[in-house]
């Protein structure tokens, strides 16, 4: 609704039986809490350190347990894209036997770009958070 697409099918079409749904689905489901625990508990490393001229980024996600991943990055300048890509390709043989890893490789300008298009891999919940505040008060 907030964003002004179509509603999803099966929820309700009123808007403070949907509020309720909500509430009562995020309370039922400890979101809050579990989210929260979540971003507090990641810890990211940088494998490759702070490289101020990468524009590749190899980022493996360790999902250990529903409270506590790790994120690898490394990072790859110009010029170093073969390495970059032989390297996910080992990294995904590894982890086809394991649970809860997920590898990819992405181009971008910059850390800081890197976890803006992609909070998720840095379990980044806090957006998330502030549009259930908003929806649910």
């Amino acid at each position: 609704m907030a964003e002004g697409g179509g509603l999803v099918r099966y929820t309700p079409t009123s808007r403070i039986k949907l509020v309720e749904e909500l509430k009562r689905l995020s309370e039922a489901l400890k979101i809050s809490e579990i989210m929260k625990r979540w971003n507090t508990a990641t810890e990211i490393t940088e494998a490759a350190g702070n490289d101020n001229h990468a524009h590749n980024f190899l980022i493996e996600l360790q999902a250990f347990e529903h409270f506590r991943c790790r994120v690898n990055v490394t990072s790859y300048g110009k010029g170093r894209e073969n390495e970059a890509a032989a390297d996910r390709m080992r990294l995904e043989i590894e982890s086809r036997t394991k649970l809860g890893v997920q590898i990819v490789l992405v181009g971008v300008h910059s850390l800081k770009t890197l976890r803006a298009a992609y909070p998720n891999y840095f379990s980044d919940t806090s957006r998330f958070l502030k549009e259930l505040d908003i929806a649910l008060h």
